[in-house]
């Protein structure tokens, strides 16, 4: 048979053997339409399982809902939401931590001094410093934004009453502030050492130190 045939059956497949390839050694594989080699890319630079990157890119898909629920409950909003849809795709990014249901997440527990604004498991994090913050004086209202374009296709009015405060906003994210720039005044980002720690690790929180 073609070697072509043997080797290599489709430009996907193709991206894996180049990374054989490089890996081998004295080769340096060039590839177009890198969209169809994204998953190979992301293992040649990467060399681990961590999502960094899919978030960013989905969001940038349009007509995509890319839900980050931040409990069991918004998981559940999201999968009604989901399933409601018509035309458009949704998919939803679950956290494998043991995420615990959010309390007192309604509007009627606004404050004035800052504002959190964060996404899926991260919103934890900044619950538990916005109650450190709360001990020290500054009432901090934390706002899980889920899905950034079913939250854009709201009415004005409806995203002036989640953005209504005017104290600070300040975002908490993981790895990249693209995008956020939107929805608040200044990002902190999680790093690596930050966000994914060993099982049972203690849980530290970069956003006290952007305060």
């Amino acid at each position: 048979p073609d070697l072509d045939k043997v080797v290599c059956r489709s430009i996907c497949d193709m991206g894996a053997v180049m990374n054989g390839l490089a890996a081998y050694g004295g080769i340096i594989p060039s590839v177009n339409f890198v969209s169809y080699v994204a998953g190979a890319a992301r293992l040649s630079a990467l060399l681990q399982p961590h999502p960094i990157g899919t978030a960013i890119h989905l969001n940038a898909i349009p007509n995509v809902h890319f839900w980050r629920p931040a409990d069991g409950n918004e998981t559940s909003a999201a999968y009604l939401f989901a399933l409601q849809a018509k035309g458009t795709p949704s998919v939803l990014s679950l956290s494998r931590q043991a995420l615990l249901n959010l309390e007192n997440s309604t509007i009627e527990h606004a404050s004035r001094n800052l504002n959190i604004v964060s996404t899926n498991s991260k919103v934890q994090i900044a619950v538990a410093a916005a109650e450190i913050l709360g001990k020290g004086g500054i009432k901090t209202r934390v706002i899980s934004l889920l899905c950034w374009e079913v939250f854009d296709a709201q009415p004005q009015e409806y995203q002036l009453e989640v953005f209504r405060s005017v104290a600070p906003y300040l975002n908490l994210e993981a790895y990249t502030t693209v995008g956020w720039q939107n929805y608040s005044h200044r990002t902190s980002l999680l790093s690596e050492r930050d966000y994914y720690q060993k099982k049972s690790g203690k849980v530290i929180s970069p956003i006290l130190h952007a305060i």
